[in-house]
């Protein structure tokens, strides 16, 4: 008989076995394996490999069970995806009746490809300065575009087909993307400034055959 239990622990033991024979007493030596694991089982010798291989295929099985459960989680699983918010569009301030007029306004005054995009977006900005100017009529830029006397080409002013490096130009001063100085109200082929105030000039461009001045209120005397 086999003792064997669970957690196996091989011993080996010589068994003598007495025969009696026609000659006299004679020995023969067998070895044969002892199995211990918890729990106490008698097992006869006869059963020891078919135990062996219950045991194995039990090992077997639970490790399949045990992986199958963890493919399983793992299949279960969801994946976390970071996902990024797109920027907002940026809400407008003004209408697109308004930024079709600055687009035509820049056009005609100067939408020369001679002319560098600072002169136009500095158009736009005398445009917005004199309109938030207490000192100048106007409290939309409609209504500052078509002032009596402001611009000339105001009277044909819809009959352009501009660029859209203009229409560019006119949204990025808009849209505050490039900024210039809040006081810079006037914009012609001569330098000016506001009555009572000495000439202060901001930038000349040279638009031959005449200049482009760009000026200041005006420096207080």
């Amino acid at each position: 008989m086999i003792l064997k239990s669970l957690g196996i622990v091989v011993v080996t033991v010589s068994l003598i076995a007495s025969m009696n024979t026609g000659n006299g007493m004679g020995q023969e030596n067998k070895d044969s394996t002892l199995y211990y694991n918890q729990g106490i089982e008698i097992l006869d010798t006869n059963n020891i490999q078919e135990a062996l291989k219950e045991k194995e295929t039990k090992t077997n099985t639970d490790f399949l069970i045990e992986n199958e459960s963890e493919n399983k989680t793992e299949s279960n699983s969801v994946d976390l995806v970071e996902i990024k918010e797109e920027p907002k569009e940026q809400e407008k301030w003004w209408t697109q009746e308004e930024e079709d007029l600055l687009t035509q306004l820049v056009w005609h005054e100067c939408g020369s490809d001679s002319i560098p995009d600072e002169a136009q977006q500095l158009l736009v900005s005398v445009v917005l300065n004199q309109m938030n100017h207490p000192n100048f009529d106007g409290d939309t830029i409609k209504e500052v575009i078509y002032r009596p006397g402001n611009f000339s080409c105001a009277s044909y002013l819809m009959t352009g087909t501009p660029t859209e490096r203009c229409r560019e130009n006119v949204i990025k001063v808009l849209s505050g993307e490039v900024v210039y100085p809040n006081d810079i109200v006037w914009m012609s082929s001569v330098p000016q400034c506001a009555w009572g105030t000495t000439v202060k000039i901001y930038k000349v461009f040279d638009t031959s055959p005449y200049k482009m001045y760009f000026c200041h209120y005006g420096n207080p005397v």
